[in-house]
């Protein structure tokens, strides 16, 4: 979805006051970077709630974000509804997994840190057993990361999952304990949005 965000863009106010959560418009950035948003030159969060989201996800966040990027003729953007949450237990054991949609264009899909590493190994592929799941799937990790712990957070039901029920385009990466869950474009779809988190 490379639009503008006009008025007719959804945003998350009705979703915030439903739940609970706090909203503000138009905030400079995410609590934490998200690799996702590093792809580009300058990001935005036009809509932003934070607060308890559904499934018991405390202290987290849903958001409207942005990044852009220099196209082939002008500033072109990407725009992505994003879930960011903490799960400190996960920081021990998987520092970095990235679980993209193949669906996504190879500018998402990519690694932007890959040219500020001082030690440059590619990124790691996980082969799971699944092969529905790898049809619609890429699993990536940092090269040194110990594929054990990563076909642990795999689990058979969190594979069914995301094979057959997650959104379309629905990604997620798992970095030093901050899990973020996102969808293409922007979007303030309850059932969406609680799918997600």
């Amino acid at each position: 979805m490379n639009a503008s965000k006009s008025s007719t863009t959804p945003s998350l106010v009705d979703y915030a006051a439903k739940h609970g959560m706090r909203h503000r418009l138009s905030s400079l950035a995410l609590p934490k970077a998200r690799q996702l948003m590093r792809h580009g030159f300058l990001q935005e969060v036009p809509s932003l709630a934070s607060g308890s989201l559904p499934g018991g996800l405390d202290n987290s966040w849903l958001a409207q974000v942005d990044y852009a990027y220099e196209g082939r003729s002008e500033i072109e953007r990407s725009y992505f509804t994003l879930v960011l949450t903490e799960a400190e237990a996960s920081a021990g054991y998987a520092v970095r997994v990235l679980c993209r949609d193949r669906g996504l264009n190879k500018r998402d899909r990519s690694n932007p840190d890959s040219d500020r590493e001082v030690v440059q190994l590619d990124d790691k592929a996980v082969r799971l057993e699944s092969d529905a799941f790898l049809e619609r799937y890429e699993v990536s990790t940092d090269h040194d990361q110990d594929q054990l712990s990563v076909w642990q957070l795999f689990d058979p039901s969190l594979i069914q999952w995301l094979t057959a029920e997650a959104p379309a385009g629905f990604s997620f990466e798992l970095q030093d304990g901050a899990p973020s869950c996102f969808v293409p474009g922007f979007t303030a779809d309850e059932a969406a949005s609680d799918q997600a988190s």
